[in-house]
């Protein structure tokens, strides 16, 4: 097997035909395999020389997620059921609006946190309301913020405890990435990216963050260019990786909600703003 120049803890395997045949990843002192039976063989040698003292297949845990495959070659990944427990409503009969006590404080973080252990694995939808809810809990601690937790669980609650479900994807296929940035007091800046057999509607998500900006903005237009080049140097990224495993990608796309910014990227027109115009050639 080969190390991935990309990813060093990645190895992969080709048949002659330069075909990819399995992957094996890293993680402390654990292995994670996928592949076709030939990597069998591989796996074999790799026992005789290291002690393995666990091997798990089709159903498994693995840092701290449930992995299930299924015949049709589809993966469901979701948090190990007893690392999270029951998601419920914080008790809101007779509250009024004041500041909060250091006791509702407390128990308002706890729900973020175990609201945050599902949407890192399988509800992105969650994750940029958090990301705004915990930013604030710091500075005003008010009882609206038990009510806008609560709101977030009862979205949880409706929309179920999904899994994460990766069907199999012939190749060729596309990356699509789409990012949203808030501005001024709260610069919160998030991004998903996809995986698209070309041709189809449906996709994979493989990845979702949310995070505080590292840069000021002072509008939409700034902070949109700037979660742009963070989401084009992830799918880049992405490129190169799977480009290196053999993996053919057709193209890389950007999906933005900011018409101004679409106007300015197509255009070829400056703006004012030094640094603005820096990332706007990047985007291009």
């Amino acid at each position: 097997m080969k190390m991935c120049e990309v990813e060093p803890a990645v190895f992969y395997m080709r048949d002659a035909k330069d075909s990819l045949k399995s992957i094996k990843v890293t993680h402390v002192d654990d292995f994670l395999f996928a592949g076709e039976e030939i990597f069998l063989d591989a796996i074999a040698k790799m026992k005789s020389k290291i002690k393995i003292g666990k091997s798990v297949d089709s159903s498994f845990k693995f840092c701290g997620l449930e992995i299930n495959s299924e015949k049709d070659g589809s993966l469901t990944v979701k948090l190990e059921s007893e690392k999270t427990g029951e998601v419920t409503r914080i008790p809101t009969d007779g509250l009024t609006e004041r500041r909060m006590t250091g006791q509702e404080e407390t128990k308002v973080r706890g729900k973020i946190g175990q609201l945050q252990c599902y949407a890192s694995v399988r509800r992105p939808d969650l994750s940029f309301m958090l990301g705004d809810l915990f930013s604030t809990v710091n500075t005003e601690k008010h009882t609206d913020q038990i009510r806008d937790v609560n709101t977030i669980i009862g979205r949880f609650i409706k929309h179920g405890n999904n899994y994460v479900t990766l069907r199999p994807k012939k190749r060729p296929i596309a990356i699509e990435v789409f990012g949203d940035s808030s501005f001024r007091d709260n610069n919160q800046q998030g991004f998903v990216t996809a995986m698209r057999q070309t041709g189809t509607k449906r996709c994979n998500l493989v990845g979702w963050r949310i995070q505080e900006s590292d840069r000021r903005a002072w509008s939409t237009h700034a902070a949109e260019t700037h979660v742009m080049r963070n989401d084009l140097t992830k799918a880049v990224g992405m490129k190169t990786f799977l480009q290196q495993l053999g993996i053919r990608v057709k193209s890389v796309k950007v999906l933005t909600d900011n018409l101004s910014l679409k106007r300015v990227i197509y255009s070829g027109r400056q703006t004012q703003e030094m640094r603005l115009r820096r990332e706007i050639a990047i985007n291009r």
